[in-house]
């Protein structure tokens, strides 16, 4: 749920400035309504506990207006986990533009999580199956029989020639350090959250 509600905010604050956003009194209300409530949080609370008060916010802010929402622009505030980024779209840069400070502080601390949601993250495990798809996959085994899959999707930092063994990587046991990044699955329609390497080397 705290990772659904990042996504909300980090879409919210990071909407495009192409949005085409609705000049209506009821927006201005939502847009009011949720920069005077973000404005009374307390800059004391954790990063953790300061993004979910942000998000609630504007999702109260909004509930009374959730019928208009609904007609003039499909959202469905019931589900706002699924139409947050339709949320995001009407109000996210009239939103910035009338709280900028606010809001500037709250990115800086979603962003402070984020980095501390991803420190320290790595696995040593045994290389059981490796796939070449879209993107090379590792399938890792650790020790405790649990196996998940790795993702090379950009440069890791290694001392080993991976573009010239990484076929032959079955049976190696190696250690990786990674990072859960959100990536659009256009088969499921949606983001899901994989582990991407970041840091590769062999365990002797």
């Amino acid at each position: 749920m705290k990772l659904k509600m990042k996504k909300f905010i980090l879409l919210l604050l990071l909407v495009s400035s192409k949005t085409v956003f609705a000049q209506t009194n009821y927006m201005d209300e939502i847009v009011s309504e949720s920069c005077d409530c973000i404005e009374h949080i307390s800059k004391e609370l954790d990063s953790e506990t300061y993004t979910m008060q942000l998000g609630l916010c504007m999702i109260k802010a909004s509930m009374p207006y959730k019928k208009q929402l609904k007609k003039d622009h499909n959202i469905n505030l019931d589900n706002i986990i699924k139409d947050a980024e339709k949320l995001g779209e009407v109000i996210g840069v009239q939103l910035a533009l009338t709280c900028p400070e606010a809001l500037m502080f709250a990115t800086e601390q979603i962003e402070g999580t984020e980095d501390k949601d991803n420190e320290g993250m790595f696995i040593i495990g045994t290389i059981t199956k490796v796939e070449t798809e879209q993107f090379v996959v590792f399938t890792l085994k650790d020790g405790m029989g649990k196996s998940a899959k790795y993702y090379w999707i950009y440069g890791i930092e290694t001392d080993e020639d991976l573009v010239a063994i990484y076929k032959d990587l079955i049976g190696e046991k190696v250690n990786l350090d990674y990072e859960m990044v959100d990536i659009f699955d256009p088969k499921i329609g949606e983001y899901r959250s994989c582990n991407v390497i970041t840091a590769f080397a062999f365990v002797n």
